[in-house]
């Protein structure tokens, strides 16, 4: 955010907000002539400030009732099983974001699926035949407390400022957190 000043940011939080703005609605929203913020949304469009304008899908209307979040183990370190891991993943629909993290897992992966017997197709058939995917410790409980957390949008992974919230269930299987949508 070096290059970043006050209107940026806002024009971005903007455009997060809404990215169906128009420019004339936006620079009414920063205060400016829209004439300025077309050059300033030009410019963060070319230096990568702005990679993408997406739509954030409803998950349940789209059919997807549970988000998981799942935590996984590699047999053991190395590019190769790593490169092979999230070439398999890149290619499941159903994972939308993966993070390379530090501790007990490798990986955690973010899945909506349309019910708990889709996500255990999905364990069970595509990543249950991943050679590179260590065991998983089992971790069971239940947590029926409604709470609210975060919605962030599946594609692109990075989001500066406020974001939308949902109501869920969470329960936790096997190292995998599963949230319930609900509205």
């Amino acid at each position: 955010m070096e290059n970043l000043d006050v209107t940026d940011i806002m024009i971005l939080r903007e455009l997060q907000k809404d990215a169906k703005l128009t420019t004339k609605e936006l620079a009414a929203k920063v205060h400016l002539s829209p004439s300025p913020v077309f050059e300033r949304l030009k410019r963060l469009e070319r230096d990568g400030y702005i990679k993408n304008y997406i739509a954030v899908v409803d998950p349940i209307k789209a059919g997807n009732g549970i988000m998981v979040l799942c935590n996984v183990r590699l047999k053991h370190h190395s590019n190769e099983l790593s490169r092979q891991f999230t070439s398999v993943i890149a290619g499941i629909d159903e994972v939308v974001e993966c993070f390379n993290t530090s501790g007990d897992y490798d990986y955690q992966l973010k899945i909506y699926a349309r019910s708990m017997a889709h996500y255990q197709e999905l364990v069970l058939g595509r990543l249950g035949e991943l050679d590179c995917i260590g065991r998983q410790p089992a971790q069971y409980f239940r947590d029926w407390r409604s709470e609210k957390f975060p919605q962030h949008p599946s594609r692109p992974r990075e989001m500066i400022g406020l974001m939308p919230y949902v109501s869920d269930i969470r329960i936790k299987i096997s190292g995998c957190s599963v949230f319930v949508l609900s509205d």
